[in-house]
């Protein structure tokens, strides 16, 4: 059995941290919960990769700074050089997901995967889609292919090129949509 990957997890806060009245899908707040968290309800989560824990920021995206990029930046290119690391994965929100991919997708020079993944409903909704995604951010993440392919963004199942990726719809889980390029591909169980 091949020994597990370690997956450094950079939390910024977003929708897939938020929390709100309990199966409701709107009225939350965004960035409310920790990471650990977030990491703690996706069932068998370690069971894929080994993980660990940064929190730049617990904001909604609209309030994300260029201090908090910045931050995001240092931290993933300290990880490119950590040995123990195989891959990252930005928890995000989806407001500013598309900007953020396109941006670290510029400014990062490294060979590790780096994968992007937020939700459109918060943790508390009966039908919250952040532990999926996360789930498929760190499978990605895990995986060798994703090398050297610079920033990826994974929602509902899709793998998008951070530079193209877009967010297509504010109301469904199936939010974002590549430019006319098309998916780099899916991710499946």
């Amino acid at each position: 059995m091949a020994e597990k990957k370690k997956i450094a997890v950079i939390a910024t806060g977003g929708t897939i941290a938020g929390t709100g009245p309990a199966g409701d899908a709107a009225g939350y707040r965004a960035g409310e919960l920790p990471v650990e968290e977030v990491v703690s309800s996706v069932p068998g989560l370690g069971e894929i990769a080994d993980l660990e824990m940064h929190t730049v920021c617990q904001v909604d995206s609209n309030d994300i700074t260029f201090g908090a990029y910045r931050e995001v930046k240092n931290l993933v290119e300290q990880l490119e050089t950590d040995p123990s690391v195989d891959g990252v994965v930005i928890t995000h929100g989806t407001d500013t997901l598309e900007e953020t991919a396109f941006l670290l997708n510029l400014v990062l020079d490294v060979t590790k995967p780096v994968v992007i993944t937020g939700a459109m409903r918060p943790a508390t909704a009966t039908s919250a889609d952040g532990p999926a995604n996360l789930m498929q951010a760190v499978r990605l993440a895990a995986d060798d292919s994703a090398r050297g392919m610079g920033v990826l963004a994974v929602f509902s199942n899709m793998v998008f090129a951070g530079r193209d990726v877009k967010k297509t719809d504010s109301m469904s889980t199936d939010a974002f949509r590549q430019n006319e390029f098309g998916l780099l591909g899916y991710v499946r169980d």
